[in-house]
C-alpha cells in the first residue's frame, strides 16, 4: 500500500532564536537546581559579609598643572604630544613605587605603633569574625616582625605587604576634560584612610616639588661642597698675608699704595668671578645632560657645535669689549665717558647675539626633523652652552690681560712683589667665594619658593560612614550571584546537552506535536499500559489524543483500514510502549485493530502481552501461507497481536519482501487499523523501508533523551524519500517542557487532580 500524497515535502526547517518563553521554561525546569544555588550563595555572602570589619574610604583631589615656560622651545612644531599622556604620566607617578616608599617611610616615622598597616592596632571585627580569627590564630599563630627599627622594617615581609597596600587599597580617577586627579584610600580604620591617604598626596607633592627643582638642589649640593674649600682657602690666604705684613713690617696703607697692583687686583678678581660663574655653568649643563638619552645628547652637541661656529666672531668681539670695559674701570674709573659708550655697544652686541642665537636654532631645528625630544631641556642645555662660550671668551680675554699686567708687576722689588702676590691670592680667593656665596644663597632661596605642579584641593578627611556594603546589599548581592551563577550552569549545561527538550525545538524543525506524554515511572523490566493500568490517569488522556490527532490528520476516504507506523529516531524512546497503547486507544474505541511487532532485531511485544514468541518470521518460513495461525488473540475482543516471532537472518530482506506487502494489504483489509510497532530509524534501515508501504508515520521523540542530530538525521531521510511524517508523540514530558507543553501538562495535572477529590 503506498503512502498518500507522495509528491507531499516536509516543511523547511526554520531557524529560530530562542525566545524568553523558551528561556522561562528552560529555567522553569531547572527551578530546584536554581533555588540550591542562590540559597547556598546567599548563605555564603552573609557569612562573608560578618566575618569582615567595615572598611572606610577616604578621598581628596589635587590639580595638576601643566608646566608653562618662557622660553621659546627649539621643538615647539611637537609640543601638542604632551597633552597626551599628561595626566596618565601623573596617575602613574603617584602610584610608583618610589612614592609609596617615601611614604611608607613616612608612615613608620611618626605613626608606626598607631596603625593597623602596620599590625600594631587591629580591625573592629563583628563577634563572628572575631571568634574565626581566634580559631585561624589558634591552629596557624600569625608572625610576629621585628620593626623596632627603619632599617629591620624594610628587610621584614611587612614592608612589601605595606608596599602593596598603598597601591592594592588606592584608586585614582580623572575626571572628564579636567586637570584634576581624585584619590581614594579604603581602610578598616577612618581616622587612618585619612592618615593614610593625606601621607600619599604630600610625598607625592614633594616629589614634585623635588624633580621641579632639581637643577637647584644640584646646584646647592655643589656650591656648599665648593663654598667649604673656599672658605679654608680664603682663611690661609689672609693668614699668609697677615703673616708677611708682620715679619716684613709692612704697613698697608702707607707702603703700598701703587696704582698697577690695585688694577691688577681689580683685573684678576674678575677673572676669576668668570672662571667661577663658567664652572657653576657647567654644573648646571651637566645636570640636564643627564636627563637626555644617547640619541638626544648627540643632537644637542650638533646644535651646540653649529652655534659656536656661527656666533664665534660675536662672542669674541663680546669679550673684547667686556675686557676693555674692566680695565678702563680700573685706570681711569668707572665715570669715565669711555665707560658708557662701551657699555652701550656691549648692549646691542648681547641683543644682537641673543637674536642671532634663536635663528640659527630655529633654522637648525627645522632642517634637522628630530624625533620627539624633550624641549624645555634641549632648550635650557642650547642656553646655556651659548652663555658658558660667551664666559669662555671672556675668560680668555681676561688671561691675557692678567698676564700683560702680571709682567709689569714682575719689575717691582721682591718685598713687594712677594706681597702683592699674597694679597692677589686673598683678593681672588675672597671674590671667588662672595661669587659662590652669593649664587648660594640665590639658589635657596628660588628652591625654597619652587611650588611645583601639584596643588591640593580637597584634602582627605576622615569619612562620616562606611564605604562597605550593608546587609540589604550584601543580601541582594547574594541573590544576584546566585541567579547568576545559576543561570550561567544552566546555559552551560544546556548548550553541551544535545537532546530534544521542549517541543519548541520539535516544532522548529516544521514538524507538528501530536501528543505530548508526561512522564511516568514504570516497574522494572515491564511496560506501562495506562490505559488498563489507570485510564483516568494523565498519561492515559495523552494517548487518545495521540489517537484523535492521528484521525483528525487523515483525508483519505477510503474503507480500507490504515496502517500507522510506530516508530523512534533511536532506542530507549518509548515507541513500543507508545505503540501498545495507541492500540489500545483504537480497540477500546470499537475499532477492530491488529498490533504487529515487526521490529525483527529486540522483539519485546509478547512479553508486554504475555503470548508466545511466533508469528511473523514463523510465516515467511512456514509455506502455507495461512498466516491466521500466527495471530493471537488478547483479553479485549477487538485487539489482535501478531508477534515478530524468532529473530530472523535477515530482517531487512522480509520487510522489503512483496510477500510483506501483500500480507499488510490484506490486513488492511480485515481491520479498522494496523499498529506496527517497528525498529529505530538511526539503528537499522528496517523503518525505512516500512515508511513507504504504510499510510501514517509517528515518530515518538523523548524529552532529554533524543539527539537533535539523530532527529534532523532522521527527518532529512525521510524527506529525501518522499515519506510523510504525520506527527510527533512528545514522550517523557515534564512541567518545564516548553510554553505549550508547560501548559498542557499542568492543565491536565490540575484536572484530575479536582476529579479525584470529587470521587
Amino acid at each position: 500500500m503506498d503512502q498518500k500524497n507522495s509528491s507531499y515535502k516536509l516543511p523547511t526547517i526554520e531557524s529560530k532564536d530562542i525566545d524568553l518563553r523558551e528561556i522561562f521554561f528552560i529555567i522553569m525546569r531547572n527551578i530546584n537546581f536554581v533555588t540550591i544555588i542562590t540559597i547556598f550563595t546567599l548563605s555564603l555572602t552573609l557569612v562573608y559579609s560578618r566575618l569582615w570589619a567595615p572598611m572606610y574610604t577616604s578621598s581628596g583631589s589635587i590639580l595638576i598643572e601643566q608646566e608653562q615656560t618662557d622660553i621659546k622651545s627649539v621643538f615647539s612644531q611637537f609640543s601638542d604630544r604632551n597633552e597626551i599622556n599628561f595626566l596618565l604620566n601623573e596617575i602613574e607617578i603617584l602610584q610608583s613605587r618610589a612614592v609609596r616608599e617615601k611614604t611608607a617611610k613616612y608612615l613608620y616615622d611618626n605613626y608606626k605603633d598607631s596603625l593597623i598597616l602596620f599590625g600594631s592596632k587591629k580591625p573592629k571585627y563583628t563577634p563572628l569574625g572575631k571568634s574565626v580569627r581566634n580559631i585561624k590564630n589558634f591552629i596557624f599563630p600569625p608572625k610576629q616582625y621585628d620593626i623596632s627599627t627603619y632599617e629591620k622594617f624594610v628587610q621584614s615581609p611587612l614592608y612589601e605587604g605595606v608596599i602593596w597596600n598603598l597601591k592594592g587599597q588606592v584608586s585614582v580617577s580623572n575626571p572628564r576634560k579636567t586637570d584634576i586627579i581624585i584619590v581614594r584610600y579604603t581602610s578598616y580604620d577612618k581616622n587612618e584612610s585619612a592618615i593614610v591617604l593625606n601621607a600619599l598626596i604630600n610625598q607625592y607633592k614633594i616629589n614634585d616639588q623635588e624633580w621641579a627643582a632639581g637643577e637647584l638642589i644640584y646646584l646647592d649640593e655643589f656650591l656648599t661642597r665648593k663654598i667649604i674649600e673656599k672658605e679654608k682657602e680664603l682663611e690661609i690666604a689672609e693668614n699668609n698675608l697677615m703673616q708677611f705684613q708682620e715679619i716684613n713690617n709692612i704697613a698697608e696703607e702707607n707702603e703700598i699704595n701703587n696704582l698697577l697692583i690695585k688694577e691688577l687686583t681689580e683685573i684678576e678678581s674678575d677673572y676669576f668671578k668668570v672662571i667661577a660663574e663658567r664652572n657653576i655653568e657647567s654644573r648646571r649643563k651637566e645636570f640636564y645632560i643627564n636627563q637626555l638619552s644617547e640619541d638626544e645628547k648627540k643632537f644637542t652637541q650638533e646644535i651646540t657645535s653649529t652655534l659656536n661656529i656661527q656666533l664665534q666672531s660675536m662672542r669674541e668681539n663680546l669679550s673684547k669689549l667686556e675686557t676693555e670695559l674692566i680695565s678702563i674701570k680700573a685706570t681711569k674709573g668707572a665715570n669715565h665717558p669711555a665707560v658708557n659708550d662701551i657699555n652701550a655697544k656691549i648692549r646691542k652686541l648681547k641683543i644682537d647675539l641673543k637674536n642671532d642665537t634663536q635663528k640659527y636654532i630655529d633654522a637648525g631645528i627645522s632642517s634637522s626633523n628630530p624625533l620627539a625630544f624633550r624641549q624645555a631641556v634641549m632648550d635650557t642645555i642650547i642656553s646655556i652652552s651659548a652663555n658658558e662660550q660667551v664666559l669662555l671668551s671672556k675668560e680668555n680675554e681676561l688671561s691675557l690681560l692678567t698676564q700683560k699686567y702680571d709682567n709689569r708687576i714682575k719689575s717691582l722689588p721682591s718685598k713687594f712683589l712677594q706681597f702683592t702676590r699674597l694679597k692677589r691670592n686673598q683678593a681672588i680667593v675672597d671674590e671667588t667665594y662672595k661669587v659662590m656665596k652669593r649664587t648660594l644663597e640665590e639658589t635657596r632661596i628660588s628652591k625654597a619658593s619652587e611650588l611645583g605642579r601639584v596643588r591640593i584641593i580637597d584634602t582627605p578627611y576622615p569619612p562620616l560612614s562606611s564605604s562597605s556594603l550593608g546587609i540589604q546589599n550584601f543580601i541582594l548581592l547574594g541573590l544576584i550571584l546566585g541567579l547568576g551563577l545559576s543561570i550561567i550552569i544552566i546555559g552551560i549545561k544546556e548548550y553541551f546537552d544535545n537532546t530534544i527538550k521542549s517541543i519548541d525545538e520539535i516544532e522548529r524543525r516544521g514538524l507538528s506535536i501530536l501528543s505530548i506524554i508526561p512522564k511516568f515511572e514504570s516497574k522494572k523490566d515491564m511496560r506501562y499500559i495506562s490505559l488498563l493500568d489507570n485510564p483516568k490517569s494523565i498519561a492515559s488522556e495523552s494517548y487518545r489524543n495521540l489517537r484523535t490527532s492521528l484521525s483528525v490528520s487523515d483525508f483519505d476516504s477510503s474503507d480500507e483500514g490504515k496502517i500507522v507506523l510506530i516508530s523512534s529516531p533511536g532506542p530507549k524512546e518509548g515507541k513500543s510502549t507508545t505503540s501498545t497503547n495507541l492500540a489500545l486507544t483504537y480497540a477500546l474505541a470499537g475499532k477492530k485493530v491488529l498490533f504487529i511487532d515487526l521490529d525483527l532485531r529486540k522483539p519485546v511485544i509478547h512479553n508486554i502481552f504475555g503470548l508466545e514468541k511466533f508469528g511473523v518470521s514463523n510465516y515467511f518460513a512456514d509455506r502455507s501461507n495461512n498466516i491466521n495461525k500466527y495471530v493471537q488473540r488478547t483479553d479485549n475482543a477487538n485487539l489482535d497481536v501478531l508477534c515478530s516471532g524468532p529473530v530472523p537472518p535477515n530482517p531487512s530482506e522480509l520487510l522489503s519482501s512483496k510477500k510483506m506487502r501483500e500480507l499488510l494489504h490484506n490486513f488492511s483489509e480485515e481491520y479498522d487499523y494496523v499498529i506496527i510497532d517497528s525498529p529505530p530509524f538511526i539503528a537499522v534501515s528496517d523503518s525505512y523501508i516500512l515508511a513507504k508501504i504504510v499510510d501514517q508515520i509517528v515518530l515518538v521523540v523523548r524529552s532529554h533523551g533524543t539527539q537533535k542530530a539523530v532527529l534532523s538525521r532522521v527527518v532529512s531521510t525521510l524527506t529525501d524519500q518522499n515519506s510523510i511524517i504525520d506527527g510527533i508523540a512528545f514522550n517523557g514530558a515534564g512541567s518545564g517542557t516548553g510554553y505549550y507543553g508547560g501548559y498542557y501538562y499542568n492543565y491536565y495535572q490540575e484536572y484530575y487532580a479536582e476529579e479525584d477529590k470529587e470521587d
